[in-house]
């Protein structure tokens, strides 16, 4: 366990409209984590 990043949705809107800190994480990340979302 601690390998799963659940990112919520304020997070993926701002990494969609390419806000530095959040491309920033997306980068540390992608590769060593299992980045998730939740939907309905």
């Amino acid at each position: 366990m601690g390998n799963k990043i659940c990112l919520d949705t304020d997070f993926l809107v701002d990494f969609l409209r390419d806000k530095k800190e959040e491309v920033d994480f997306i980068k540390k990340n992608e590769t060593d984590k299992e980045l998730a979302t939740t939907y309905t």
